[in-house]
């Protein structure tokens, strides 16, 4: 069976994402984020989450990268200087976050459709009802079931009969 489940926040996808990896990592179903079949896709909020290469559809697909390590140099510097800017008005640190800041959307991109490829062959998928209106890698697949987090009727309306 495959399964979407969808929130309209990041930080509830991120704690469903969460509890999936907690409650699967040591059970017998373990193997499943191995193969890639359990996924967090979109933006994640939680860092602790960012950082797990298992469950984090971007992670999955660059932790066997040429371009892991200048990934997480970057994200670990945008880290650094977020936390000094907002301590200071320095403009030098802003534009610093902006450099920082593109040149990790140009990794993401670059990868992005190894991503897509991946989320569409997952077992179970965890994102925002955003990301399905935005992003066109939700048109042509179907799920067996769809779980939705805080449901609001218009999204019933929306998305349940397309199901």
């Amino acid at each position: 069976k495959s399964v979407l489940i969808v929130s309209h926040s990041n930080v509830s996808v991120d704690n469903v994402a969460k509890q999936t990896f907690n409650q699967v990592k040591d059970s017998p179903l373990s193997g499943l984020l191995k193969e890639s079949k359990i996924l967090r896709y979109g933006y994640v909020r939680d860092e602790e989450l960012q950082k797990n290469d298992y469950i984090t559809s971007f992670k999955v697909v660059i932790k066997n990268s040429a371009d892991k390590n200048r990934f997480d140099k970057l994200q670990e510097e945008y880290r650094k200087l977020t936390a000094e800017a907002e301590a200071s008005n320095d403009t030098d640190i802003q534009q610093k976050i902006i450099h920082i800041n593109q040149a990790i959307k140009e990794i993401k991109s670059k990868h992005k459709e190894t991503e897509k490829k991946l989320v569409a062959n997952a077992q179970l998928v965890a994102t925002t009802v955003s990301k399905i209106y935005a992003d066109s890698l939700f048109e042509n697949i179907t799920y067996d079931v769809v779980m939705f987090d805080e449901i609001t009727r218009r999204a019933t309306r929306v998305w349940l009969p397309a199901l």
